[in-house]
C-alpha cells in the first residue's frame, strides 16, 4: 500500500496562497487511497476510455500562430434554451494530453464539470490534434509555450473581467506549468488559478 499518501502541494509563500491552502486543509490531510478495482494509473487510464460522458456541444475556432500555423480552440456552447453568461463568468482554459484532443473523456468531464457552474469552458487542442491539420513545420512539444501563451492572451482579450482558470493533463500539465514558471516570474500571468493532473 505505498501508493496511498498524502498529496504534495506545491505553491507560492504569500498571504493569498496561504489562505487557500488554509481552506483546503481538510483535503490535503487525507490520504489518497485509489479504488480497489483500479488500484494503480495503468488501470485507470483503461477506464477511463470506457467510462460515458455527457456529450458536449462543440464551437471550434481556428487561431492562428506567429509562424503561419494554427490550433484550435474548442468552446462549449449553451443550448437555446439557456441564458447567455455574462461576460464575466469564469472560463476554464482545459489543455490535454500528449495525442489527446477536446473529445478526450478527462476534457469532457472538466468542460462539462465547468458548464455546470455556469463557467465558459474551451479547450485547447495543440497543432495536428483534435482533427485540425498541420499547416507549418512547427510542431507542438512539451518544452514550447507560444500555442498556450497566445490563446491565453486571446482569452483575456476577449474576456478582460473574466477570471481564467486552467487545468491540463499529461504534456499539457508540463506545458502549463512551464507557462506559469515564465510569466509568474515577472507577475505576468493572466491565470487566476491553475490545477494540473500528471
Amino acid at each position: 500500500l505505498k501508493k496511498i499518501k498524502k498529496p504534495n502541494v506545491y505553491y507560492q509563500k504569500n498571504k493569498q496562497n496561504e489562505l487557500i491552502i488554509a481552506l483546503l486543509q481538510g483535503y490535503l490531510s487525507q490520504r489518497y487511497v485509489p479504488c480497489i478495482f483500479t488500484p494503480e494509473g495503468n488501470i485507470n487510464s483503461g477506464v477511463g476510455y470506457i467510462k460515458f460522458v455527457k456529450k458536449v456541444n462543440k464551437v471550434r475556432e481556428i487561431v492562428k500562430a506567429f509562424d503561419g500555423g494554427h490550433f484550435a480552440l474548442d468552446w462549449n456552447v449553451r443550448e437555446k434554451y439557456e441564458k447567455d453568461l455574462p461576460v464575466n463568468a469564469p472560463i476554464l482554459l482545459v489543455i490535454h494530453g500528449i495525442n489527446g484532443h477536446s473529445d478526450e473523456a478527462y476534457v469532457k468531464c472538466a468542460m462539462n464539470m465547468a458548464k455546470e457552474r455556469e463557467w465558459r469552458a474551451v479547450a485547447f487542442n495543440h497543432r495536428g490534434c483534435g482533427g485540425s491539420d498541420i499547416s507549418s513545420p512547427w510542431g507542438y512539444n512539451g518544452a514550447f509555450t507560444g500555442d498556450i501563451r497566445h490563446a491565453i492572451n486571446l482569452l483575456k482579450t476577449k474576456f478582460p473581467d473574466a477570471p481564467l482558470m486552467a487545468v491540463a493533463y499529461s504534456l499539457g500539465a508540463n506545458l502549463l506549468v512551464k507557462y506559469l514558471g515564465e510569466e509568474g516570474a515577472h507577475g505576468n500571468s493572466p491565470i487566476t488559478c491553475a490545477v494540473v493532473v500528471s
